[in-house]
């Protein structure tokens, strides 16, 4: 006895010669949001020596949704005797499509590969005579559903319509289905996705060109010129430790950012389209505020910084048209930004203000401290208010998953380097036995200030959201899937 599938399952339709792989992407990504027994593979779900006409029946009959998804050749495909499989009685996506249409459940063609929806003059079940209707629940009516055109570069934008759209009607039918039903899995419910298709492609083959291209040209220029800046280096940093090793890295510390990027880059894998653009952005801040702190010094080597920072923007432009990461932004819940604002605000006060508040507390001053922000200095705008703003995105914003990592992976580096400073500043002071408030209380107070900092983003931004993209909502949602 053929045992029926669980109710509200998803049944997707599809030939393997046509379009098996788009088909496999699609279902992986409802897989991963409804869970594994709410789809419904045809031709993977029907063992051998089944009656597959009995067998596709019953599970349409208590599916709630069927996606008809169409190729460039679903129309013309032809048996083996030459004959179009759409117009013989048992090819089975006639059967599935033609079951459900009996029912009257939502049916939405999906278009992949640049195929176009057919004409019902092309179908079986066409008008007799010109004008005529198609024959009821034939497989001519369906032109008459609006389809979704599902685009390589709009993966994610597509999948989030539909989802929205199954999202409404799955919530009716679970709700029909409740009081006589098993309880079907709740739709928020998380499973594991396939491994061997959940990660596709994240760019292509120009693109994916052109990002290494400047990822490699930016690491060869920092490498290329180090023994022309490491003596500058050293006099700039005289508060920290004048070891050659430590001078480089903080030098190459860009360097080290866009060689992390430029190896996931090659990979090419969509699943680390945000950490690609984090170490980018990261490592365009780095450069940038390197600049700033050796022009402050009188050793600025602009030619050096601007050709680095040239190519590492170009890179993070480069990597961000992806469209997983144009994705439209939303606002993040009100206790979020309640909570992670005043954490950011407090960290920029702390490391901008850390000299103030040594003086006030060395000096044992009973006036007022007067707090002051050099904001001509371009080490403060460049060190300090852009790593602030990017903590209050982070904290205002809520994005999709690679949104999320982008924004973390790029405020985590900036946080990291900012650390990293001053523990080299306190290590040089302890070496030199200089010792005391005045002169370790900076650093100190500049540490915490990142920690601060770091835990704005990780409230903004958690890292187990699992942020769903959800599109704009189109006016007749309710009744049209385009």
């Amino acid at each position: 006895m053929d045992t029926l599938p669980a109710p509200g399952r998803i049944f997707v339709s599809y030939r393997r010669n046509d379009s098996a792989y788009p088909t496999g992407w699609l279902t992986d990504r409802l897989v991963e949001h409804y869970g594994q027994n709410q789809v419904f593979t045809d031709v993977d779900s029907i063992d051998l020596g089944d009656n597959f006409v009995k067998k596709i029946t019953a599970a349409v009959s208590s599916c709630d949704v069927l996606l008809a998804v169409i190729g460039p050749k679903w129309l013309t495909v032809n048996d083996e005797n030459g004959r179009r499989r759409l117009d013989d009685p048992n090819d089975y996506v006639r059967i599935e499509i033609e079951a459900a249409l009996r029912r009257q459940i939502l049916v939405v063609p999906i278009l992949v590969d640049g195929a176009t929806m057919p004409r019902v003059s092309d179908l079986p079940g066409k008008p007799m005579t010109p004008g005529g209707e198609a024959e009821l629940n034939s497989l001519a009516t369906l032109p008459y559903h609006e389809a979704l055109a599902v685009h390589p570069d709009q993966f994610d934008w597509a999948v989030g319509r539909l989802v929205e759209k199954l999202d409404e009607v799955l919530s009716l039918k679970t709700a029909t289905h409740r009081d006589d039903s098993p309880k079907p899995r709740r739709a928020t419910e998380q499973t594991t996705p396939l491994p061997a298709q959940a990660d596709g492609t994240a760019f292509d083959g120009r693109l994916w060109w052109g990002l290494i291209g400047l990822l490699v040209a930016a690491v060869a220029l920092l490498l290329l010129v180090l023994p022309l800046v490491i003596d500058d280096v050293r006099i700039a940093r005289d508060r920290q430790p004048h070891g050659t090793v430590w001078l480089a890295f903080l030098w190459l510390w860009p360097g080290l950012a866009a060689l992390a990027s430029l190896a996931l880059a090659i990979s090419n894998r969509t699943s680390t389209l945000g950490q690609i653009v984090g170490l980018t952005a990261a490592a365009t801040w780095m450069a940038a505020g390197s600049w700033a702190f050796l022009r402050s010094e009188g050793r600025p080597h602009t030619a050096i910084h601007v050709t680095a920072l040239l190519l590492l923007l170009a890179a993070t432009v480069c990597a961000a048209t992806s469209p997983p990461l144009r994705q439209r932004l939303r606002v993040n819940p009100s206790w979020r930004i309640i909570v992670a604002l005043p954490l950011a605000v407090a960290g920029f006060l702390v490391r901008t203000q850390a000299d103030v508040v040594t003086d006030a507390l060395t000096n044992n001053s009973n006036q007022a401290v007067r707090w002051v922000l050099h904001t001509n200095s371009s080490t403060i705008r460049i060190g300090e208010i852009v790593p602030f703003a990017a903590c209050v995105l982070a904290a205002t914003i809520h994005g999709n998953e690679y949104q999320t990592r982008a924004v973390r992976t790029c405020v985590g580096l900036i946080v990291a380097c900012q650390i990293a400073i001053p523990v080299g500043t306190v290590y040089y002071e302890l070496n030199a036995g200089d010792v005391n408030v005045s002169t370790l209380g900076p650093s100190l107070l500049r540490i915490a200030g990142a920690v601060l900092l770091w835990r704005a983003v990780c409230v903004g931004q958690p890292k187990q959201r699992a942020a769903q993209w959800q599109p704009r909502r189109p006016r007749s949602a309710v009744t049209r899937v385009k």
